[in-house]
């Protein structure tokens, strides 16, 4: 996107055993104008960068399903994920988010530079995610559902239980 003259800035947030590295490929490729190597940060921070952000890209190998991309789709931040079983339950490809293959540079950049031209897509996008993170992961409705389980469970074990009559003597509990 740099080499097409777009004005790009990325910001890394986190940090692991790859920093080092990324650190020296950003100054070799003479990045340092455009990649922000952001480290580790707090949630608040994180919540700044994210209320700052005009797209989120996550381009993962391996997720379950990712907070962080649950987190920026909330926020109503059109988003870009990898094709990886988790994401597929966040995202539904160019209805709440756009799917690239992992390691397909060229999928990812062609992902960003569209929402980069189309600004009305980005608030589709961020609108449809936001609506689908809400409906699908609100934490008081969800866990009405799981008790609401559970409850359906115990009652189903507690009919198939046998009847347990204690002899006349015989302490109850043993």
């Amino acid at each position: 996107l740099i080499h097409d003259g777009r004005p790009v800035r990325l910001r890394l947030v986190g940090d692991g055993p790859l920093r080092a590295d990324l650190d020296q490929q950003v100054q070799a490729q003479n990045l340092k104008d455009h990649v922000v190597l952001e480290g580790p940060l707090n949630q608040e921070r994180v919540q700044d960068r994210l209320r700052a952000a005009d797209i989120f890209a996550m381009a993962s190998l391996a997720e379950g399903i990712p907070v962080a991309l649950m987190e920026a789709m909330a926020m109503g931040i059109p988003c870009i994920a990898t094709t990886l079983d988790g994401v597929f339950e966040l995202i539904e490809n160019k209805v709440d988010g756009i799917l690239c293959p992992p390691v397909d540079i060229h999928a990812l950049s062609q992902a960003i530079a569209q929402l980069m031209d189309a600004p009305a897509l980005r608030q589709e996008l961020g609108r449809a995610g936001r609506r689908r993170v809400a409906a699908e992961y609100d934490i008081s409705r969800n866990i009405s559902q799981l008790a609401e389980i559970f409850r359906s469970y115990l009652s189903d074990a507690q009919k198939e239980l046998p009847a347990v009559h204690p002899q006349k003597d015989e302490p109850v509990g043993r």
